[in-house]
């Protein structure tokens, strides 16, 4: 985040991000976000996870507003799948490296691009994602013009357009290089 902060205010680019996978916008009104997505859903799964199994909601990656985080080795997919299936939650599992994060169906990073754009009247305009992870698939899908930094998962390289050689914010800087030669 430090190192997107610094991007962010080198570049000519929106004060807005996505964040929770999809679920909130940041840049509005005077809590400075808004939830596009909710936790009433996730929180089924996670109460019944608590309750049945004592499995914990994976806290060192802060609190959530609309998204539940277990780490992988907490729980197994099968037994979150199971979760799922018995309190009839309408959740989507969103893997990363190492934790499963459950966020309400039809809440990701590509559905929140597309409002976040609606939102800010951006008709007509290109939309460029950058992403390094499976959960930025759809975002990534979604874009007009889909970028993967070199550090990527196959998934998110994949579903780019274009792979990047640089890793991480090196990636993004080549992204503003890359425009700016057009």
């Amino acid at each position: 985040m430090p190192d997107l902060s610094n991007l962010i205010q080198k570049y000519p680019v929106e004060n807005y991000a996505i964040a929770e996978n999809g679920g909130i916008f940041l840049g509005f009104g005077s809590k400075g976000y808004f939830e596009f997505g909710e936790k009433k859903e996730p929180n089924k799964v996670l109460e019944y996870l608590q309750t049945k199994h004592s499995i914990p909601e994976d806290m060192k990656q802060g609190i959530r507003l609309t998204e539940v985080i277990f780490l992988q080795k907490d729980v197994p997919l099968k037994r979150l799948n199971a979760a799922i299936k018995s309190t009839k939650a309408k959740v989507s599992i969103h893997p990363s490296k190492n934790s499963y994060h459950l966020s309400k169906t039809g809440i990701n990073k590509g559905t929140a691009m597309l409002e976040l754009c609606k939102l800010l009247h951006f008709n007509n305009r290109m939309v460029i994602a950058v992403g390094d992870a499976d959960m930025d698939i759809p975002m990534l899908q979604k874009a007009d013009y889909g970028f993967a930094v070199g550090n990527a998962s196959p998934g998110a390289k994949k579903a780019a357009k274009k792979v990047l050689k640089g890793k991480f914010e090196k990636g993004i800087e080549e992204i503003f290089t890359l425009i700016n030669r057009v």
